[in-house]
């Protein structure tokens, strides 16, 4: 190839290319890459011109060669030199120091030893003292039951519960004055409870007269034994219902020389065509027993009140005697 601007004929003066380009037709392609530039003081590479001693674009990796001079990552060596786990899973973490063989896979490690510690001794003593506390609040309790088993009882008194039928402790026959054909009988005994004490009888008896306004009477019984963990008297709840209301018709009282304390409730009910009714009711308390009768009459003729209330006085009186001690 022969060059294209030849030398002047004057001399060897500078060749084209170490003439600095000027003018408006400077080539900026025919610049040498090695001239700095009076403007930047840098040297500016042609971005035309690849030097051949740089890696061509493209795939760093295309020859197959890798970034890893031993062909594979970390050839033998750990890529985690700290204590962290690399493995959350559950996998290995650790490894078998110099020398030592290297365990099975599913190999755990054998537990420490275990130490030699009071605690179980401690516990052990203070379960049994726990059993020996227990036996002895059993042998207390025992002990205490065995002494509540002996003797009288808070809750005995000067009466005492009976076996038998309960109307035989008042006389049905009185009923008889009033209406003279037995019509029904009822009782029922609950005796006392072993170390409680207790105990409740009753009974209803009823007499009619034939005929559709014949006269009826009734006769009924309650009798409570007081208890262990009763509060007060049956007596006391008696009172309180039988009393509580008033009126017309309705009268109470106090009723003496009966127990220690005794009351009447008379109710009245009068009507013109058809029977009137009257009950009266007659209730002691004495020691440790309540008793109640209740006599109710119904009649198309008048009342003889002070004769039931006599009748029912004495049947409170039959049963005082019947059950004391």
């Amino acid at each position: 190839m022969t060059n294209q601007n030849p030398p002047d004929q004057g001399g060897s003066g500078p060749q084209w290319w170490e003439t600095p380009n000027a003018g408006a037709g400077a080539d900026p392609s025919r610049s040498d890459p090695t001239i700095l530039r009076s403007d930047l003081n840098q040297p500016v590479a042609d971005p035309t011109i690849l030097r051949s001693d740089l890696t061509p674009p493209g795939d760093p990796y295309a020859s197959g060669a890798t970034p890893y001079g031993g062909g594979a990552p970390y050839p033998g060596a750990n890529p985690y030199p700290s204590a962290a786990n690399p493995y959350p899973s559950g996998q290995q973490q650790w490894a078998p120091a110099p020398g030592q063989p290297v365990p099975p896979p599913g190999f755990m490690p054998p537990p420490p030893p275990r130490s030699s510690s009071k605690a179980p001794w401690i516990i052990g003593g203070s379960v049994a003292a726990v059993v020996v506390l227990v036996v002895v609040i059993g042998i207390i309790a025992i002990a205490t039951a065995a002494s509540e088993g002996e003797g009288e009882q808070p809750w005995d008194g000067n009466y005492a519960f009976k076996e038998g039928n309960a109307c035989e402790l008042v006389d049905l026959d009185v009923l008889e004055q009033w209406a003279a054909n037995r019509d029904e009988t009822t009782h029922k005994e609950d005796g006392p409870m072993e170390r409680m004490g207790g105990g409740d009888l009753t009974c209803r008896a009823k007499n009619t007269d034939p005929g559709e306004d014949g006269d009826e009477a009734s006769l009924s019984l309650e009798v409570s034994f007081d208890s262990k963990y009763q509060d007060k008297p049956r007596y006391d709840m008696w009172k309180s219902f039988d009393t509580g209301t008033t009126g017309t018709g309705y009268d109470n009282g106090t009723v003496s020389g009966l127990g220690e304390r005794a009351y009447y409730a008379t109710e009245e009910r009068t009507y013109s065509y058809i029977p009137s009714t009257l009950d009266h009711i007659v209730a002691v308390n004495d020691s440790n027993i309540s008793v109640k009768v209740e006599i109710s009459v119904s009649s198309m003729s008048s009342f003889d009140r002070d004769g039931i209330d006599a009748a029912a006085r004495a049947q409170v009186n039959k049963v005082l005697d019947a059950l004391r001690k």
